[in-house]
């Protein structure tokens, strides 16, 4: 039970003080709302590494999840109704758009963490998947929209570019090697090939996922894709 308990004063203590000061540098610092958004967003994908070294026990750290959306969803709901600046504070671009996100990365986070660390006890392709998907969405994001020449027929919600896509694929390399490099699971040239791999699926499954589904589509996909390039760097003795 206290190891519940701490974690939870943990996280939530870590998102309140987050959303605070992104709230306060957006009203101060005269951010343009587009990059207050991603930074918001930033916040949230680095609550994974919370989630994964404030809790020993994995299904302590997945019911933590549960009852984030237990308590946030009625919260958000009360506050969208009833606060005028609500949408504003939040850089929400149409109505639900936060507490929709919000449902779908605690189930998200929850799901991998039952799975990838409970089930396989392998939770570094937990704290990877999340941590290269939210940093390169964030990056296409800013990207695509802003130098953006070239469009992209895909699925997703909005117009997507190919400066986006590259920016996509580059970030998730970056942030794929350096984790995976840091934790060290594999060998570093074993790294190396993962980070390939992840970024190319990065980019492909998030420009034909529909609807901004990417926030579940895109870490499980990088989720399998490091669990498959575990059974085969171990087969080959990589």
């Amino acid at each position: 039970m206290s190891e519940f308990l701490i974690g939870f004063a943990i996280y939530f203590g870590y998102i309140i003080l987050a959303v605070s000061a992104v709230s306060i540098i957006k009203k101060y610092g005269g951010i343009p709302r587009e990059i207050s958004r991603k930074i918001m967003h930033i916040t949230f994908v680095l609550s994974i590494i919370i989630l994964l070294k404030a809790f020993r026990t994995w299904y302590l750290a997945s019911l933590l999840m549960v009852l984030f959306i237990v308590i946030i969803f009625p919260i958000l709901t009360f506050a969208e109704k009833h606060i005028k600046s609500y949408s504003v504070v939040l850089n929400e671009r149409r109505k639900g758009e936060v507490k929709r996100t919000m449902v779908i990365m605690a189930v998200c986070y929850g799901s991998l963490i039952a799975i990838f660390w409970g089930v396989l006890n392998m939770p570094y392709i937990v704290m990877t998947s999340v941590l290269t998907w939210g940093c390169s969405d964030a990056t296409s994001a800013l990207i695509g929209p802003k130098y953006g020449t070239l469009r992209v027929r895909g699925k997703t919600e909005g117009v997507k570019f190919v400066e986006g896509v590259v920016a996509n694929a580059f970030v998730s390399f970056t942030v794929a090697a350096l984790t995976l490099l840091i934790v060290n699971p594999f060998s570093w040239v074993a790294s190396v090939i993962s980070a390939v791999a992840l970024a190319a699926i990065s980019s492909v499954v998030e420009v034909y996922t529909p609807k901004g589904l990417d926030n579940l589509t895109v870490p499980f996909a990088l989720s399998l894709a490091i669990y498959l390039l575990a059974l085969l760097f171990g087969a080959v003795g990589l």
